[in-house]
């Protein structure tokens, strides 16, 4: 059963993470240097909705594996748990975890929607704006979203 729960963390883990970086590092260059706002937020939108779905069902899966998985670190050493380094370190990943997944709802619910909303008149100083705070948040949250992988790896790895 333990395999399966990892397998399953790992798989999600590929599908949120990767995702992200591909519509981060890949598909959003490329339709900016491809098409004008006009065309580009239509279609943009959509692929946005179509991976929210699935990169919200992956961090499900994430996050229930996840919880299975270190259920008897937590009932082990309840006390003493944070004062270890694992504990700080398994401490520092579910950090970087809620700031990426604030990021991910401002991205949704604040910046998404005011770069729609000004991608009628793309060259408007509002637009160029909007678009420009959506690319530092996107780049930030990848870095942020590198640093839970690089936790994870760290924890894999040490000799709890």
């Amino acid at each position: 059963m333990d395999i399966l729960i990892h397998f399953l963390h790992l798989a999600a883990a590929m599908i949120w993470v990767g995702g992200q970086l591909f519509l981060a590092l890949v598909l959003g260059p490329t339709l900016r240097k491809s098409l004008p706002p006009k065309e580009r937020m239509p279609l943009s939108l959509s692929i946005a909705q179509r991976f929210k779905r699935i990169s919200h069902g992956a961090l499900g899966v994430l996050l229930l594996t996840g919880l299975w998985q270190v259920r008897y670190v937590f009932l082990a050493s309840l006390g003493s748990f944070t004062h270890t380094a694992y504990g700080q370190l398994f401490v520092l990943k579910m950090g970087l975890l809620v700031l990426t997944l604030v990021l991910g709802i401002l991205h949704d619910k604040r910046w998404g929607p005011t770069m729609a909303k000004w991608s009628q008149s793309p060259e408007s100083p509002e637009f160029k704006t909007a678009t420009q705070r959506m690319i530092f948040w996107a780049r930030l949250n990848v870095l942020v979203t590198l640093g839970i992988v690089a936790c994870a790896a760290a924890l894999r790895h040490s000799n709890f």
